[in-house]
Protein backbone atom coordinates (compact mmCIF):
# COMPACT_ATOMS: atom_id res chain seq x y z
CA UNK A 1 0.00 0.00 0.00
CA UNK A 2 2.64 2.62 0.70
CA UNK A 3 5.03 3.29 -1.93
CA UNK A 4 8.40 2.95 -1.29
CA UNK A 5 8.27 1.86 2.52
CA UNK A 6 9.91 -1.47 1.86
CA UNK A 7 12.98 0.70 1.37
CA UNK A 8 12.42 2.95 3.36
CA UNK A 9 13.75 2.27 6.99
CA UNK A 10 11.44 4.24 9.38
CA UNK A 11 13.45 4.95 11.96
CA UNK A 12 15.93 6.38 9.44
CA UNK A 13 13.62 7.98 7.77
CA UNK A 14 13.95 11.38 6.74
CA UNK A 15 11.59 14.57 6.03
CA UNK A 16 12.23 14.54 2.44
CA UNK A 17 11.32 10.75 2.28
CA UNK A 18 8.49 11.14 4.54
CA UNK A 19 7.02 13.66 2.40
CA UNK A 20 7.92 11.98 -0.74
CA UNK A 21 5.59 8.93 0.67
CA UNK A 22 2.80 11.17 1.79
CA UNK A 23 2.54 13.20 -1.56
CA UNK A 24 2.94 9.62 -3.99
CA UNK A 25 0.07 7.45 -1.49
CA UNK A 26 -2.38 10.52 -0.63
CA UNK A 27 -2.13 14.33 -2.40
CA UNK A 28 -1.49 12.46 -5.66
CA UNK A 29 -3.97 9.69 -4.93
CA UNK A 30 -6.56 11.11 -3.00
CA UNK A 31 -9.51 13.27 -2.92
CA UNK A 32 -7.47 16.54 -2.83
CA UNK A 33 -9.03 19.43 -5.32
CA UNK A 34 -6.76 19.88 -8.36
CA UNK A 35 -5.47 23.33 -6.74
CA UNK A 36 -4.88 21.86 -3.23
CA UNK A 37 -2.75 19.17 -4.92
CA UNK A 38 -0.84 21.56 -6.65
CA UNK A 39 -0.27 23.61 -3.68
CA UNK A 40 0.51 20.87 -1.45
CA UNK A 41 3.57 19.83 -4.06
CA UNK A 42 4.56 23.52 -4.42
CA UNK A 43 5.35 23.53 -1.13
CA UNK A 44 7.02 20.34 -0.61
CA UNK A 45 9.63 21.46 -3.24
CA UNK A 46 9.82 24.84 -1.07
CA UNK A 47 10.89 22.26 2.00
CA UNK A 48 13.62 20.84 -0.04
CA UNK A 49 15.31 24.00 -0.24
CA UNK A 50 15.51 24.37 3.43
CA UNK A 51 17.90 22.65 5.74
CA UNK A 52 15.01 20.92 8.27
CA UNK A 53 14.19 18.47 4.99
CA UNK A 54 17.27 16.05 5.87
CA UNK A 55 16.56 16.23 9.26
CA UNK A 56 14.98 12.16 10.73
CA UNK A 57 11.52 12.41 11.33
CA UNK A 58 12.26 10.77 14.74
CA UNK A 59 14.45 13.51 15.74
CA UNK A 60 11.85 16.58 14.72
CA UNK A 61 10.58 17.95 17.47
CA UNK A 62 8.02 20.87 17.54
CA UNK A 63 11.01 23.45 18.20
CA UNK A 64 12.92 22.79 15.28
CA UNK A 65 9.40 23.81 13.51
CA UNK A 66 8.39 26.71 15.31
CA UNK A 67 11.92 27.65 14.48
CA UNK A 68 10.71 26.76 10.71
CA UNK A 69 7.51 29.12 10.71
CA UNK A 70 9.62 31.57 12.48
CA UNK A 71 11.66 32.00 9.52
CA UNK A 72 8.93 32.05 7.63
CA UNK A 73 6.96 35.16 9.07
CA UNK A 74 10.62 36.63 9.59
CA UNK A 75 12.28 35.55 6.29
CA UNK A 76 14.87 33.42 5.94
CA UNK A 77 18.40 32.36 3.90
CA UNK A 78 18.49 29.70 1.68
CA UNK A 79 20.96 26.86 1.26
CA UNK A 80 22.45 28.49 -1.04
CA UNK A 81 22.34 31.83 1.21
CA UNK A 82 19.91 33.97 -0.96
CA UNK A 83 17.60 35.33 1.24
CA UNK A 84 14.08 34.72 1.23
CA UNK A 85 11.55 37.26 2.02
CA UNK A 86 8.88 36.66 4.55
CA UNK A 87 5.83 34.79 3.23
CA UNK A 88 2.04 35.76 3.31
CA UNK A 89 -0.18 34.65 5.86
CA UNK A 90 -1.81 32.26 3.18
CA UNK A 91 1.22 30.94 2.46
CA UNK A 92 2.37 29.81 5.77
CA UNK A 93 -0.99 28.46 6.46
CA UNK A 94 -0.66 25.95 3.36
CA UNK A 95 3.02 25.23 5.04
CA UNK A 96 0.67 24.22 8.46
CA UNK A 97 -1.69 22.35 6.74
CA UNK A 98 1.16 20.10 4.28
CA UNK A 99 3.23 19.56 7.63
CA UNK A 100 0.23 18.84 9.87
CA UNK A 101 -1.28 15.85 7.77
CA UNK A 102 2.04 14.42 7.07
CA UNK A 103 3.27 14.05 10.34
CA UNK A 104 -0.26 12.50 11.52
CA UNK A 105 0.34 9.97 8.42
CA UNK A 106 3.99 9.31 10.32
CA UNK A 107 1.99 8.92 13.50
CA UNK A 108 -0.45 6.78 11.45
CA UNK A 109 -0.35 4.57 9.52
CA UNK A 110 3.33 4.41 9.03
CA UNK A 111 3.47 4.56 13.24
CA UNK A 112 7.11 5.89 12.70
CA UNK A 113 6.42 8.35 15.40
CA UNK A 114 4.12 8.52 18.27
CA UNK A 115 2.85 12.54 18.56
CA UNK A 116 2.46 14.85 16.18
CA UNK A 117 4.92 17.50 16.51
CA UNK A 118 2.56 20.30 14.39
CA UNK A 119 0.40 20.17 17.76
CA UNK A 120 1.74 23.32 19.57
CA UNK A 121 3.10 25.18 17.04
CA UNK A 122 2.31 28.86 17.43
CA UNK A 123 2.29 30.55 13.56
CA UNK A 124 3.81 34.06 13.27
CA UNK A 125 1.08 36.65 13.50
CA UNK A 126 2.00 39.66 10.60
CA UNK A 127 2.09 42.98 12.11
CA UNK A 128 1.59 46.09 10.76
CA UNK A 129 4.57 48.08 11.66
CA UNK A 130 4.96 51.58 10.56
CA UNK A 131 8.20 52.24 8.91
CA UNK A 132 9.44 55.90 9.01
CA UNK A 133 11.83 55.38 6.32
CA UNK A 134 9.47 53.10 4.11
CA UNK A 135 9.69 53.82 0.60
CA UNK A 136 6.71 56.75 -0.46
CA UNK A 137 7.55 56.90 -4.15
CA UNK A 138 5.29 53.47 -4.34
CA UNK A 139 2.40 53.15 -6.66
CA UNK A 140 -0.15 50.23 -6.50
CA UNK A 141 -0.44 49.00 -10.56
CA UNK A 142 -3.58 49.78 -12.15
CA UNK A 143 -4.98 48.93 -15.48
CA UNK A 144 -5.90 51.34 -18.31
CA UNK A 145 -9.27 51.11 -19.85
CA UNK A 146 -7.84 49.57 -22.79
CA UNK A 147 -5.80 46.64 -21.70
CA UNK A 148 -8.40 46.08 -19.43
CA UNK A 149 -11.21 45.41 -22.98
CA UNK A 150 -8.18 43.09 -23.83
CA UNK A 151 -8.19 41.12 -21.17
CA UNK A 152 -11.50 40.56 -21.92
CA UNK A 153 -11.93 40.20 -25.34
CA UNK A 154 -9.41 37.82 -25.20
CA UNK A 155 -11.31 35.24 -22.74
CA UNK A 156 -14.34 35.94 -24.38
CA UNK A 157 -12.13 34.72 -27.27
CA UNK A 158 -11.37 31.65 -24.86
CA UNK A 159 -15.36 31.12 -23.87
CA UNK A 160 -13.52 31.55 -20.12
CA UNK A 161 -15.71 31.44 -17.56
CA UNK A 162 -13.17 33.76 -15.69
CA UNK A 163 -14.21 36.88 -17.46
CA UNK A 164 -17.41 37.71 -15.58
CA UNK A 165 -15.40 37.36 -11.99
CA UNK A 166 -13.05 40.25 -13.47
CA UNK A 167 -15.69 42.25 -14.76
CA UNK A 168 -17.20 42.37 -11.30
CA UNK A 169 -14.00 43.09 -9.37
CA UNK A 170 -13.02 45.73 -12.64
CA UNK A 171 -16.29 48.12 -11.74
CA UNK A 172 -17.00 46.96 -7.80
CA UNK A 173 -13.31 46.05 -6.46
CA UNK A 174 -14.64 43.55 -5.06
CA UNK A 175 -11.79 40.74 -3.33
CA UNK A 176 -11.40 37.56 -4.89
CA UNK A 177 -12.97 35.88 -2.45
CA UNK A 178 -15.83 38.30 -2.54
CA UNK A 179 -16.46 37.90 -6.15
CA UNK A 180 -16.51 33.87 -6.04
CA UNK A 181 -18.84 34.26 -2.94
CA UNK A 182 -21.35 36.74 -4.59
CA UNK A 183 -24.68 35.13 -5.11
CA UNK A 184 -27.52 36.65 -7.25
CA UNK A 185 -29.76 37.54 -4.05
CA UNK A 186 -26.84 39.97 -3.26
CA UNK A 187 -27.55 41.86 -6.54
CA UNK A 188 -29.75 44.55 -6.92
CA UNK A 189 -30.80 45.39 -10.05
CA UNK A 190 -33.52 48.32 -9.36
CA UNK A 191 -31.55 50.06 -6.74
CA UNK A 192 -28.32 48.93 -8.95
CA UNK A 193 -26.25 47.92 -5.80
CA UNK A 194 -24.99 44.71 -4.24
CA UNK A 195 -24.38 43.11 -1.28
CA UNK A 196 -21.07 41.80 0.19
CA UNK A 197 -21.74 40.08 2.48
CA UNK A 198 -19.37 36.97 2.55
CA UNK A 199 -16.18 35.49 0.76
CA UNK A 200 -14.73 32.21 -0.15
CA UNK A 201 -11.62 31.00 1.71
CA UNK A 202 -9.25 28.36 1.80
CA UNK A 203 -9.07 26.67 5.29
CA UNK A 204 -5.71 25.38 5.67
CA UNK A 205 -6.57 23.52 9.04
CA UNK A 206 -8.76 21.32 7.45
CA UNK A 207 -6.71 20.61 3.89
CA UNK A 208 -7.13 23.82 2.55
CA UNK A 209 -11.40 23.18 2.33
CA UNK A 210 -12.76 26.01 0.25
CA UNK A 211 -15.79 27.29 2.49
CA UNK A 212 -17.54 30.60 3.00
CA UNK A 213 -16.80 33.30 5.78
CA UNK A 214 -17.69 36.96 6.55
CA UNK A 215 -15.48 39.68 4.31
CA UNK A 216 -12.58 41.03 5.46
CA UNK A 217 -12.37 42.22 9.15
CA UNK A 218 -16.22 40.81 9.33
CA UNK A 219 -17.36 44.02 7.53
CA UNK A 220 -20.69 43.44 5.10
CA UNK A 221 -20.78 46.73 3.17
CA UNK A 222 -22.97 47.93 0.16
CA UNK A 223 -21.49 48.60 -3.29
CA UNK A 224 -23.19 50.62 -5.95
CA UNK A 225 -22.11 49.37 -9.44
CA UNK A 226 -22.75 51.23 -13.00
CA UNK A 227 -24.95 50.87 -16.25
CA UNK A 228 -22.01 48.79 -18.10
CA UNK A 229 -21.90 46.40 -14.92
CA UNK A 230 -25.47 46.33 -14.75
CA UNK A 231 -25.99 45.11 -18.50
CA UNK A 232 -23.21 42.67 -17.95
CA UNK A 233 -24.99 41.15 -14.74
CA UNK A 234 -28.69 41.08 -16.70
CA UNK A 235 -27.21 38.72 -19.43
CA UNK A 236 -25.30 36.93 -17.68
CA UNK A 237 -28.12 36.00 -15.44
CA UNK A 238 -30.16 35.27 -18.82
CA UNK A 239 -27.46 32.66 -19.68
CA UNK A 240 -27.81 30.71 -16.51
CA UNK A 241 -31.35 30.50 -16.62
CA UNK A 242 -31.30 27.10 -17.74
CA UNK A 243 -27.83 25.80 -15.52
CA UNK A 244 -29.39 23.76 -12.97
CA UNK A 245 -27.88 24.78 -9.42
CA UNK A 246 -25.12 22.43 -8.64
CA UNK A 247 -23.24 24.52 -6.10
CA UNK A 248 -24.00 23.93 -2.46
CA UNK A 249 -22.97 24.70 1.88
CA UNK A 250 -23.11 22.87 4.55
CA UNK A 251 -23.41 24.21 8.33
CA UNK A 252 -20.18 22.16 10.12
CA UNK A 253 -20.01 22.74 13.81
CA UNK A 254 -16.11 22.23 14.62
CA UNK A 255 -14.20 22.67 17.15
CA UNK A 256 -17.16 25.14 19.02
CA UNK A 257 -17.07 27.36 15.82
CA UNK A 258 -19.92 26.91 12.90
CA UNK A 259 -18.17 26.25 9.33
CA UNK A 260 -19.80 26.74 6.00
CA UNK A 261 -17.77 24.39 3.77
CA UNK A 262 -18.59 25.01 -0.24
CA UNK A 263 -19.45 21.83 -2.77
CA UNK A 264 -20.32 20.70 -6.21
CA UNK A 265 -22.42 18.44 -7.45
CA UNK A 266 -26.05 16.57 -6.98
CA UNK A 267 -27.29 17.97 -4.02
CA UNK A 268 -28.57 14.35 -1.97
CA UNK A 269 -28.76 15.59 1.49
CA UNK A 270 -30.91 17.77 3.48
CA UNK A 271 -28.34 19.11 5.10
CA UNK A 272 -26.87 20.81 1.84
CA UNK A 273 -28.16 24.01 1.14
CA UNK A 274 -28.17 25.49 -2.36
CA UNK A 275 -26.70 28.48 -3.11
CA UNK A 276 -26.72 30.34 -6.29
CA UNK A 277 -23.58 32.12 -6.93
CA UNK A 278 -22.81 34.63 -9.75
CA UNK A 279 -19.39 33.50 -11.12
CA UNK A 280 -19.88 29.45 -12.30
CA UNK A 281 -18.58 27.38 -14.75
CA UNK A 282 -20.18 25.85 -17.60
CA UNK A 283 -21.40 23.22 -15.94
CA UNK A 284 -22.77 25.33 -13.16
CA UNK A 285 -20.27 24.44 -10.53
CA UNK A 286 -18.31 27.52 -8.88
CA UNK A 287 -15.55 28.98 -9.79
CA UNK A 288 -12.42 28.06 -7.60
CA UNK A 289 -10.77 30.93 -5.92
CA UNK A 290 -7.10 29.57 -6.83
CA UNK A 291 -7.69 28.58 -10.34
CA UNK A 292 -8.80 32.07 -10.90
CA UNK A 293 -6.24 33.82 -9.37
CA UNK A 294 -3.67 31.54 -11.36
CA UNK A 295 -5.72 32.64 -14.52
CA UNK A 296 -5.13 36.46 -14.17
CA UNK A 297 -1.42 35.79 -13.65
CA UNK A 298 -1.07 33.79 -17.07
CA UNK A 299 -2.72 36.98 -18.68
CA UNK A 300 0.78 38.38 -18.27
CA UNK A 301 1.75 35.65 -21.42
CA UNK A 302 -1.55 36.69 -23.68
CA UNK A 303 -1.70 39.89 -23.19
CA UNK A 304 0.56 42.89 -25.30
CA UNK A 305 1.91 44.80 -22.85
CA UNK A 306 0.47 43.14 -19.60
CA UNK A 307 2.93 42.81 -16.63
CA UNK A 308 2.71 42.14 -13.25
CA UNK A 309 -1.06 41.05 -13.45
CA UNK A 310 -2.80 39.58 -10.67
CA UNK A 311 -6.70 39.64 -9.31
CA UNK A 312 -6.09 42.04 -6.66
CA UNK A 313 -5.10 44.82 -9.30
CA UNK A 314 -8.43 45.39 -10.29
CA UNK A 315 -8.94 46.76 -6.85
CA UNK A 316 -6.39 48.30 -7.28
CA UNK A 317 -7.81 50.24 -10.46
CA UNK A 318 -11.51 50.79 -9.33
CA UNK A 319 -10.01 52.87 -6.14
CA UNK A 320 -7.92 54.80 -8.23
CA UNK A 321 -10.99 55.29 -10.92
CA UNK A 322 -13.14 56.67 -8.37
CA UNK A 323 -10.68 59.41 -7.23
CA UNK A 324 -10.22 60.25 -10.63
CA UNK A 325 -13.85 60.91 -10.76
CA UNK A 326 -13.68 62.88 -7.85
CA UNK A 327 -15.11 60.72 -5.11
CA UNK A 328 -13.75 61.91 -1.90
CA UNK A 329 -11.04 59.18 0.45
CA UNK A 330 -14.11 58.47 2.90
CA UNK A 331 -16.30 57.43 0.00
CA UNK A 332 -14.04 55.07 -1.40
CA UNK A 333 -12.95 54.26 1.91
CA UNK A 334 -16.72 52.58 2.67
CA UNK A 335 -16.81 51.32 -1.18
CA UNK A 336 -13.94 49.42 -0.67
CA UNK A 337 -14.24 48.37 2.76
CA UNK A 338 -11.90 49.43 4.42
CA UNK A 339 -11.70 49.67 8.22
CA UNK A 340 -9.41 52.57 8.41
CA UNK A 341 -9.38 55.65 5.97
CA UNK A 342 -5.39 55.55 6.44
CA UNK A 343 -5.16 52.37 4.40
CA UNK A 344 -7.35 53.50 1.47
CA UNK A 345 -5.09 56.93 1.81
CA UNK A 346 -1.34 55.13 1.95
CA UNK A 347 -1.98 52.70 -1.05
CA UNK A 348 -4.20 54.56 -3.42
CA UNK A 349 -3.93 58.58 -2.72
CA UNK A 350 -0.12 58.25 -5.10
CA UNK A 351 -2.07 56.73 -8.11
CA UNK A 352 -4.15 60.22 -8.13
CA UNK A 353 -1.40 62.56 -7.85
CA UNK A 354 -2.28 63.77 -11.31
CA UNK A 355 -5.62 64.73 -10.43
CA UNK A 356 -4.20 66.46 -7.10
CA UNK A 357 -1.44 68.40 -8.91
CA UNK A 358 -3.82 69.83 -11.08
CA UNK A 359 -6.15 71.59 -8.66
CA UNK A 360 -2.81 72.25 -6.53
CA UNK A 361 -1.76 74.69 -9.44
CA UNK A 362 -4.90 76.52 -8.97
CA UNK A 363 -3.34 77.86 -5.65
CA UNK A 364 -0.58 79.58 -8.15
CA UNK A 365 -3.00 81.63 -9.76
CA UNK A 366 -4.82 82.49 -6.60
CA UNK A 367 -1.69 83.25 -5.09
CA UNK A 368 -0.75 85.80 -8.10
CA UNK A 369 -3.55 87.27 -8.96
Amino acid sequence: MFLLLKELKKYTMTLEELLNVYAENEIKRGSFALGTRNNYLSVIRMLQTMDIIHQKVMRIETTDLQILFDDLGNGFYREDHTFHKPYSKSRICAYSALLTNAFAYAVYPLKIIKQNPMEHIALPVTRNETKIFSDMNHKEQVLSHETFLKIIAYLNSKDSPNALPIQIAYYTGLRLGEVCGLTWEDIHFDEQFLIVQRSVVLNCENKNRLEFTTPKRDKSRIVYFPNTLKKILKEEKKKQKNIVCRNYYMEIQENGTLHYPLYSGVIDSKDKIAIHLVCIKKDGSYINRRSLACSCTRLNKHIDGLQDFHFHMLRHTYATNLLVTGMNMQEVKELLGHNDIRTTMNIYVHNNEETMLKRIRKLDKIINS
